[in-house]
């Protein structure tokens, strides 16, 4: 990263205070949604129904990134040998060799016909369901409601080295700029791009150019797209 001085994350009150109010009114007002979402991963298949990952978000800090489970138990571990199978990328070329022109499945989390993914988990994840338990890191305080995805431990100590550790600068969101332009590239958005997306809405942390009606205008956007999508 640059110097210091200059990159440092600071959470506007305004963000926060936007960040506390807007998570627990939307997890009262989807609270019967995730109820009923919450029976039928009982019903379907047998395990925990909150799944937890561990996130790097804001100063590098990790923490754990809360999801309703979509996969069968174990179905995570099973990622490697499926990437080898489907011909994609795997840990070992992601460290080494990363073509960051493409949409790996890796980053994007897209794999055609991935078998782990239960019914239930299909649609909670299509309707963007899962991402419900999300709003308690936003009320904790580790996530914010608009903010750069939260990465993977091992995805994030790629994007730390030279120019692209100015994407820590904001804080780890729900939603975020680059899933909003991810429309224009139909859903495969290439990694390099995304990058840049990050380090521009994380550009807005740099000094005082944060600004809270940009955050709206985002989830406008969101939420516009996510209508037509279902429609």
């Amino acid at each position: 990263m640059s110097d210091s001085n200059e990159l440092y994350f600071r959470m506007p009150m305004s963000k926060r205070i936007f960040d506390l109010v807007a998570a627990c009114c939307a997890l009262l007002f989807l609270s019967p949604i995730l109820f009923l979402a919450i029976i039928a991963i009982r019903i379907e298949s047998k395990g925990k129904v909150i799944y937890r990952s561990s996130r790097m978000g804001r100063r590098l800090d990790v923490f754990y990134l809360y999801k309703l489970r979509s996969m069968y138990v174990g179905g995570d571990k099973d990622l490697e040998e499926l990437l080898k199978k489907q011909n994609q990328c795997t840990p070992e070329n992601r460290e080494t060799a990363v073509d960051f022109s493409l949409p790996c499945p890796q980053y994007t989390a897209r794999i055609l016909n991935d078998p782990r993914i239960t019914r239930v988990g299909k649609f909670i994840r299509n309707t963007g369901i899962d991402n419900i338990p999300q709003l308690i890191n936003v009320i904790r305080g580790d996530m914010s409601i608009v903010g750069n995805r939260p990465l993977p431990v091992y995805e994030a100590v790629l994007m730390t080295r030279g120019e692209m550790g100015i994407r820590f600068l904001a804080p780890a969101g729900i939603i975020g700029l680059w899933q909003v332009e991810q429309k224009a590239f139909n859903g495969l958005i290439p990694e390099k791009q995304r990058m840049q997306l990050d380090d521009e809405y994380a550009s807005h942390f740099a000094g005082d150019n944060y600004s809270f009606f940009y955050d709206m205008k985002l989830i406008i956007r969101t939420v516009r797209g996510w209508f037509s999508g279902l429609c």
